[in-house]
């Protein structure tokens, strides 16, 4: 308590020091340059490592008159006394710090602002040192510590060893240099870095796979699969009259409605606007002959749709072709399906079914599955002027199809002529008929082959994507083309072939997938390790 009553004392007989124009300018009017702070012991229980209460430096009369101290003479450090009755019991919780109190510097006491070094040498520049760690407590706050910019963020938490530059009020701002360039704001940088992959074309941004990118969907796909099937749909209006596109009118819109009805029943997205269940009403009519009754192809759409079709997943999840699996589902009806029309006999379009004595007519195919040449000339065989289906008559015109769809790179060449070459080959090879290329042609220009493997084997989700693969296809059709014409009941195979063939197109895929560069290597190197 003694100690406490003199150092109260010197601070009142202190004289008060000169004050600077900054100290005048700083705006405080509750304390003077030549007053110092009220040091306030802290009140609230201190931690365990608080043992110790802080030295308190006393100024000299060298410090308050602004001169350096004289030789000898050293600043003094009172520590107060505490008995340890008068201790605050000890807690585990951290102390309150108590506010800071603000107050002017003076630029005369010797002292810097922020560094707490005086001009008395080292051993002030030690004292100062110990007082700022022994006077801090657990959360890194100074009680003793003046007031600053730096202290008033609490985001940045102080370091009471290392100065703060940020917040020297004494020094005045220095000017901007108009000669040196300012530095480019590290924000606007980051913008830029994340802007730049906005302008890189589409092949160069990184993504998931597939990487190949085209323009081409189910929809546009489709499209022009239509256009590649309307030049045999006008000629088969032509050789048959309008009933023909009746049937296939009747086949697309139940095709539509049927899978239109299905999606919505099961409250799944409807799909009819990508025109997949548009090419199978038109395949179907094209595989169905034009003297049929005109609730065949409805019922037939229905059944390639929705059975065939939607209930293995929808499009591209059927693991046959829907169109042929619906012709073999109306051979059921074996009467209607093998009652076709001489070339030119024109039916009524409206009528729901016709008379099948006056519309009997032999095929050439009829004619070839008893190893006999057919009447009908090759060249009528080729432009499609014969008997048989609505859209497989004109070899030709489903030719030009077959270069239209080449062209907008919709199919490619493997599977048609794997398919066309192996049945030449076999009709030559094997021939019924003495006259061995007159009969081979017969084979290839009549019935189905054409409409079948241009238009039906090709189908993307039940045919090969590897190149090996479908030319086994293709071959894999032709050879049970012709084990079908040549042995079986019925005078066509080409449906029954796509279809068994569609069964294998899973093994082909996956016996014929490329590997990888250095593979085969692996593979071998690793059935080697096995052996051993």
């Amino acid at each position: 308590m003694d100690d406490k009553k003199s150092r109260t004392n010197d601070e009142n007989n202190a004289a008060p020091a000169p004050t600077s124009p900054d100290n005048m300018s700083s705006g405080s009017d509750a304390a003077d340059a030549d007053t110092l702070p009220d040091i306030k012991l802290p009140d609230e229980p201190r931690s365990e490592t608080d043992d110790t209460l802080p030295d308190i430096p006393m100024p000299t009369e060298s410090d308050k008159a602004g001169e350096p101290p004289k030789s000898g003479e050293s600043k003094v450090s009172v520590k107060p006394e505490t008995n340890e009755a008068d201790k605050p019991p000890k807690s585990d919780k951290p102390p309150k710090s108590d506010k800071p109190v603000k107050s002017d510097k003076s630029e005369n006491a010797g002292t810097s602002d922020r560094s707490g070094k005086t001009d008395s040498g080292d051993s002030s520049d030690k004292s100062d040192k110990t007082d700022k760690s022994n006077t801090s407590d657990k959360s890194g706050k100074n009680e003793n510590t003046v007031t600053s910019d730096k202290s008033a963020n609490p985001d940045k938490s102080a370091n009471p060893d290392k100065p703060d530059k940020s917040a020297n009020l004494d020094k005045p701002d220095k000017p901007a240099n108009p000669d040196k360039p300012a530095k480019p704001d590290k924000s606007d940088a980051r913008a830029d870095s994340s802007d730049w992959r906005r302008h890189l074309p589409p092949l160069l941004t990184v993504s998931p796979s597939p990487h190949i990118r085209t323009e081409d969907t189910t929809r546009s796909i489709m499209i022009d699969v239509c256009i590649a099937l309307m030049p045999a749909l006008i000629w088969a209006i032509f050789v048959f009259g309008f009933r023909a596109l009746t049937l296939t009118l009747i086949s697309v819109v139940f095709a539509v409605l049927s899978e239109f009805a299905y999606q919505k029943l099961t409250r799944r997205q409807v799909t009819i606007s990508d025109f997949s269940a548009v090419v199978t009403g038109i395949l179907l009519a094209f595989n169905l002959p034009v003297a049929v009754p005109l609730w065949m192809p409805a019922i037939g759409a229905i059944f390639a749709i929705i059975v065939v079709k939607q209930l293995f997943g929808g499009i591209g999840k059927n693991f046959v072709n829907p169109a042929l699996a619906a012709r073999v589902f109306l051979l059921a009806w074996p009467a209607h399906m093998s009652a076709f029309t001489s070339p030119g006999e024109k039916l009524s379009p409206f009528a729901i079914s016709v008379s099948y004595d006056a519309v009997a007519s032999a095929t050439p195919l009829a004619s070839l599955k008893s190893g006999a040449i057919p009447q009908t000339s090759l060249f009528d065989m080729i432009i499609g002027y014969e008997g048989g289906c609505i859209g497989e008559v004109s070899a030709l015109l489903l030719t030009a199809g077959f270069v239209y769809l080449l062209f907008r790179r919709v199919i490619t060449w493997h599977i048609p002529v794997a398919y066309i070459g192996t049945v030449l080959a076999l009709t030559i090879l094997f021939s019924k008929n003495s006259l061995t290329y007159d009969f081979a042609l017969g084979e290839i220009f009549s019935g189905g082959l054409f409409l079948g493997a241009i238009f039906m084997a090709t189908d993307y989700t039940t045919s090969p994507v590897t190149v090996t693969g479908r030319l086994i296809y293709g071959v894999g059709c032709g050879l049970l083309t012709v084990f079908i014409r040549y042995f079986g009941g019925y005078p066509e195979g080409v449906s029954f072939s796509i279809l068994i063939m569609n069964l294998l197109v899973w093994y082909l895929d996956r016996y014929t997938k490329p590997l990888k560069f250095g593979g085969a290597a692996n593979g071998k190197a690793g059935k080697e390790s096995d052996g051993k």
